[in-house]
Order: structure tokens, then sequence, then C-alpha cells
């Protein structure tokens, strides 16, 4: 069926050269012009291409039918119909196909990604998007309307929305979205137009769904949040900088990044891709790093990845838009924020997600940053919620060395540094603060040497991994959140309220004055 349309729409310029006959409209012979010829073949072409698209599709209801031949053929059983009651039923039928008709399609996209593809489809197709039509409103007419999408990271296009007027079809479209329980909101298309362009209309709505298909403003892409997605570029992080332990980066490879790799091959082996992995540890470990890496290996094969920020995106839509443009990953940081012991409607909710991603056949693979893991919800890691824990902490003696190795630029390094007292240096500490130590080593060694030419040595890190020191023990020491308040403190701060609330205050003389209160 597809080929077929697409032999057509492929040959429309060579029908744009094919010889120009003279046609006769009524009586009178009326010759065209050749770009008026040429316009005219194009449409047909086009209008036989969307029939032949959207055609295969339509179910015809009428009670005309053709055959081959020259003759009209009038049923005689059950009871013969007279030639005037087959002109009445020919009558009706025009009539019919000459009456507006409201089509519908509803698309599993989110609606901004159904206004690029229309837009994308009716250049294609038609080579124009018709024209924006105003609104009537109680309060007069609107504008036509266009909204801004973003496509692409620092890319935006304007797209039609609302009402477009469509005289190639004499129909009326109107883009909008309508919401679904299970999906959220949903893009929406629907065509105003005489009943005789339902097969090209039809057609319209194959077109649009192609290009949903083929040329999605979201899926394969990476981004943040649903209500309004950022797209981001994931590549901008070099992943050859990026060092972990070794048990670390095998845990991550194995759970993570290895399952999406080899999708078709776990998917051939009936293996699930709906894993829920939790990445904790303290602050300037990796986490956001690994969420990165993450993001790379599913854009590089075809998986959308979906970040969610906590306390700001809603995590129900998130998982929504992750089912529409699956395989898909989703990556959640500080999820301890939802999943903490303390707030049971909270954890109950998101459990209840959770366990509607974990569903057979769902591909949809969901990765959690957490700083603190000690603070998550029983329930949240049970066996068959959470399929993995890593830990990513300090560096073991090789991850110092090699993320000082790819850190510092060749030639700065000292052949005969002993980086067992370099990792003793800096012991138990995380990745960023072992970054912080280059910028102080480099800056020593250009004040010890008084030049640009100078080798990073053993006790260069080690001086620097020691005036760092006091703040690592700082840093470690600080509270992520207000501490509890004791009893004692509640009551002193109880019996404060009930006392205020037995004053008032007056101005007397320019100066203001408390009052105690009756009773």
């Amino acid at each position: 069926m597809l080929t077929a349309a697409a032999e057509l729409l492929k040959n429309r310029r060579a029908q744009e050269e094919a010889p120009i006959p003279a046609r006769t409209e009524g009586t009178t012979n009326v010759t065209l012009t050749p770009f008026e010829q040429n316009q005219k073949n194009v449409a047909d072409a086009t209008y036989a291409a969307l029939v032949a698209l959207g055609g295969r599709r339509l179910t015809d209801q009428s009670a005309v039918a053709y055959h081959d031949g020259t003759q009209i053929h009038l049923p005689s059983t059950p009871v013969r119909m007279t030639e005037a009651e087959g002109a009445k039923i020919l009558a009706a039928a025009a009539k019919n196909l000459e009456m507006e008709h409201n089509f519908n399609r509803t698309f599993r996209f989110r609606p901004w990604d159904g206004a690029n593809a229309l837009q994308l489809a009716l250049k294609k197709v038609f080579g124009t998007t018709g024209e924006g039509a105003a609104t009537m409103t109680m309060f007069g007419p609107q504008p036509p309307e266009y909204i801004q999408v973003e496509v692409d990271v620092d890319v935006e296009i304007a797209v039609p929305w609302g009402k477009i007027d469509f005289p190639i079809l004499n129909a009326q479209i109107y883009v909008g979205e309508t919401y679904d329980k299970r999906f959220g909101n949903l893009f929406q298309l629907s065509v105003i137009a005489p009943k005789k362009h339902q097969a090209a209309i039809e057609g319209l709505f194959i077109a649009v769904e192609m290009e949903l298909k083929q040329n999605s403003i979201y899926k394969g892409k990476a981004f943040v949040g649903v209500d309004k997605p950022q797209f981001l570029n994931p590549f901008k992080v070099d992943r050859e900088k990026v060092v972990y332990a070794d048990d670390v980066f095998t845990r991550l490879e194995n759970s993570v990044w290895g399952p999406i790799r080899t999708a078709d091959m776990q998917r051939a082996e009936n293996l699930a891709l709906n894993s829920k992995v939790v990445l904790h540890g303290p602050y300037g470990t990796g986490k956001t790093l690994a969420l990165t890496i993450t993001a790379q290996e599913a854009v590089r094969e075809g998986w959308t990845f979906i970040q969610c920020h906590t306390g700001k995106d809603k995590l129900e839509s998130v998982m929504q838009t992750a089912q529409l443009y699956a395989p898909c990953v989703v990556g959640i940081e500080d999820i301890d924020v939802l999943a903490s012991a303390g707030d049971e409607k909270e954890v109950s909710k998101l459990l209840e997600l959770f366990d509607g991603i974990g569903s057979k056949g769902s591909e949809i693979m969901v990765v959690m940053t957490s700083n603190q893991a000690a603070e998550l919800h029983k329930g949240m890691l049970r066996a068959g919620r959470v399929d993995a824990t890593i830990e990513i902490g300090a560096l073991d003696e090789a991850g110092v060395e090699r993320l000082i190795r790819v850190s510092i630029p060749d030639g700065k390094l000292d052949e005969n540094i002993e980086w067992a007292r370099v990792h003793k240096a800096m012991e138990g500490y995380e990745p960023a603060f072992i970054k912080e130590t280059f910028v102080s080593a480099q800056r020593a060694a250009v004040v010890r040497t008084d030049s640009r030419q100078y080798l990073l040595t053993t006790e260069d890190f080690e001086a620097a991994a020691l005036l760092l020191r006091p703040q690592h023990d700082l840093h470690g020491n600080a509270k992520t959140k207000p501490a509890e308040p004791t009893l004692d403190q509640l009551f002193r701060v109880t019996i404060a309220d009930v006392v205020q609330n037995h004053r008032s205050a007056r101005e007397l003389n320019g100066q203001l004055v408390e009052v105690e209160q009756e009773g």
C-alpha cells in the first residue's frame, strides 16, 4: 500500500513534464498555460497518491457499488428495485458526498510532536501547510495561532495550532489535543471536509502517522521534562574522562549500559528491558555523569532518554511519555526526595508507578540517583521493584591513576609518580574533590618552576590533597537537611506561638505599642 503511494509521489516531476492537452469545461475548450497544467498535474498526482494511501483502509457503507462495465445494476431481490428508486439512492449518495463531515484521528504522540508531523506531511505531500485561519470567539475573531516548539538543542520552529484553512481539499483542519487516561495529552487532528475527500483525508492521516514514526521530535532523543521538554546533548561529556572504580564500572556496564547496547539479543533471550537501578553515594562521586553516559548509550541505540528533576517534573507524566516513546530510559535525580520513609502517601503513589513499569513487555528502564539511600522507603527497595543498587563512592588506586592520566595534559606528568602515595593522600576523596587537587597541583607547579615547562610529581599531588583535606572533612560532616527538632524545642515554639497570639499592636503617637489582649 505504502509503496504504491510513494511511487505516485515520486513520479510527480515526470508528470510535470507531460504534454499539455486542451481540456473542455462544459462546451468551451480551455487551454491551460504550461505552468497551470504542471500545477494541475502535480495536484492530481498528489491527490491520487493520498487516495491510494488512504482508500484501502476505508470500508464503504454506501448502497452504491462500482463494477466493470457500462451498465447500472439495480437489485432484484428481495424486491425488484425500480429505476426511480435507484435514481433516489444515487441522488442521496451524490448529496452525501458533497456534505461536510468531521473526520477525527488521535495519535499516540505528544501534541507538539503531532503538530510538527502535520506540518512536515503537508509540505511533503502538497508543498504547502495551508493558511492559519482566524477563529471566532465570544470576544471576536482570534488570529491564526502558531506555537514555538523546540525540536533539538537550541533549535525552535513555529508549528500551526488551532484552525487551518486548506483549500486544496476544501477543508478546515483543526490541530489540537485530547486527554487520555493512560497516556495523558495526545495529538488530535480533525478535518471538516466534503465526504468525497474521505479517502484523501485518510491518506493525510496515514502520512502524518508515517512522519511521526520516522521523524518524531522526541523518539530516540534525550530531553529534560515533559510539559515543555528541553533537549539535551549528552555527548558534551567526554566519556573517556569519566572514571569509576573497576567494580562500579562493571556493575554499571552489566546493569545499565550493556542491556541498552545489546537490546536485540536481550529480547531474543526473553530478558526484560524494564530494570530499575538506584545509583547511590555521596555528592561528587559521578552519579549524574553516569546518567549522562546512560543518555549517550540510549541515543546511540535509538532509545529515548527522559531526565526527570524531582520536585519540578511530575513523575506520572514522565512515565506516561516514556510509554509513548519506548524503548526509553528515565533518569530520576534525587529519588530519595520522593521515596523517603516519611511521606507514606507519596511513596504509595511512587510504588504503584513502579509496579506498572514492571509489567511484562514494558521497555522502560529507570535509573535513579540518591545521596541518602539509607532514607529510602523499605518498600521501594524490595526485590522486584528495584533490580540493582550500585554504590558509587571513592576511587580505588587504579581509578585515581586513570582519572589523573585522562585529566592532566600530555607531557605534564612525571614518569616516576608513586601512585600508592598519591592514592593514600587522596583517600576517601570523591572524583569531584580529586579533580580539585589537579588545579592546585598545577598552580603550585607553575609557581615552583616559574614557567609552563613543569612536570607534576608525587609531592605535588600529595601537597594539593593535604591542602584540600579540611574542606573535604567539612563537606563530609555538613548536614544535607535540617535536623529534626527535639521535643523541648517543639514545646518552646508552641509556647511562643500561644503568647504571640495573645498580643496585638496599635500605633500611638507615631509609636508601635504592644497591648495585652483580654481572655
